[in-house]
């Protein structure tokens, strides 16, 4: 088996999909279990729960390989604004939407299929900076939120995970998909209207696909 040159610079750009929306699965179930109690405290009030859905991510990419070391960071970003989560409880309109900056950071090993291809594993650390915003059209005053607006936003840390495979297409262009785990830290984020706290974290899969470019070292 032929290993993959030694010193080897890429950058390149990727698009996919973020499951979770950086750990807002447990926020909407809160949500959806607490408007279910005040239907039940309040008969004949409908409610429509929020779904949770997959959202976009995009992002630049920089990695190193050195023999069968692969050093990468990145920027990237994920948000749910094409995609904004929405429920009601009577007259009530919920709207929920999500924004996330991240810089992961990570190393790994490579493993070579043939001069052309390969496969590499990593892990690492990562900072976020995470924006959750909920809206409501005629909140109850006896509901759990009983403002309009709701701003969270602040800095996270956590760890992540990831697989990828790389095959090059033409000279020093070449396709990357990876796969990767956000594991986040928790923490707590006072909303700037200074009427809630939120729980912030990012516990998120995401799997993305895009070209890069490659140079020898």
């Amino acid at each position: 088996m032929q290993g993959w040159p030694s010193g080897i610079f890429s950058t390149g750009i990727g698009i996919g999909v973020s499951g979770d929306t950086g750990g807002l699965d447990s926020t909407m179930a809160y949500i959806n279990s607490e408007m279910r109690k005040f239907q039940i405290a309040n008969p004949g009030i409908e409610v429509s729960e929020i779904d949770n859905l997959y959202s976009p991510v995009a992002g630049l990419n920089f990695s190193y390989i050195y023999n069968y070391a692969i050093f990468k960071a990145g920027m990237e970003y994920s948000g749910n604004f094409f995609f904004l989560r929405k429920g009601s409880l009577g007259s009530n309109n919920i709207e929920i939407s999500y924004e996330r900056f991240t810089i992961p950071v990570s190393m790994g090993i490579v493993i070579p299929f043939d001069a052309k291809n390969r496969f590499y594993f990593a892990g690492g650390v990562n900072y976020s900076y995470a924006n959750l915003q909920i809206k409501q059209s005629n909140p109850d005053p006896a509901w759990i939120l009983s403002d309009k607006k709701y701003t969270f936003a602040d800095d996270i840390m956590g760890l992540h995970v990831k697989a990828g495979a790389e095959v090059i297409f033409y000279k020093n262009y070449s396709l990357v998909i990876e796969a990767t785990k956000f594991f986040g830290f928790k923490k707590t984020a006072k909303s700037e209207e200074n009427n809630g706290e939120f729980y912030h974290r990012l516990d998120a899969f995401q799997i993305t696909a895009g070209i890069n470019y490659s140079v020898n070292m």
